[in-house]
């Protein structure tokens, strides 16, 4: 107050970029609140929606550009900064359900197998970009069609595989038929 003869009321304020929360503290420095680019810049905003983390290493409103846009765990990809051509829509996270573990993936637990493995046969992630679509297929000579998100139902037809045990022609070589 610059009236004369008033002391001792000066005041700081926050200087107010977008978002901050305006403050104002008598006779000393006003504690502002910037809750960083992560909420404020108009591209950095776009990473939550998406599904992304966004992460602002420095919240102050000083400093800007050093926000970070990265893939949630378990999916991993390249981050998207300020300076990424394409922002945020060019973010491509992938993950391989077969290999990491997570609620969706063949592999729910830290044990060293995923659940197509555990019963011998094969894990496939057909798409790495999406959740929720690895399936197990049957492993060499076994037959059997791929099931999503369980373990396959195989069969070993030992009169046509070629295995160890399999007849590998022995019947029809002698003029017999084989049946398993």
């Amino acid at each position: 107050n610059p009236t004369l003869g008033s002391r001792n009321d000066w005041e700081c304020h926050c200087v107010v970029p977008p978002a901050v929360k305006a403050a104002s503290a008598v006779m000393k420095p006003a504690a502002c609140e910037y809750p960083g680019e992560c909420t404020t810049d108009n591209e950095a905003k776009k990473c939550a929606p998406a599904g992304y983390i966004c992460d602002d290493p420095n919240t102050d409103p000083s400093s800007v550009g050093d926000w970070v846009c990265s893939c949630p765990p378990p999916s991993s990809g390249p981050n998207v900064t300020a300076t990424t051509p394409g922002g945020v829509a060019s973010m491509k996270c992938e993950t391989d359900e077969c290999v990491v573990v997570c609620p969706t993936c063949a592999q729910t637990t830290a044990s060293p197998t995923n659940l197509c493995e555990s019963v011998g046969q094969v894990c496939e992630d057909p798409d790495k970009t999406k959740h929720g679509d690895w399936v197990c297929k049957c492993p060499s000579p076994w037959t059997g069609t791929a099931t999503p998100l369980a373990a396959a139902n195989c069969a070993l037809d030992e009169c046509v595989a070629d295995c160890p045990t399999c007849s590998k022609g022995t019947c029809t070589q002698a003029g017999q038929t084989c049946s398993d």
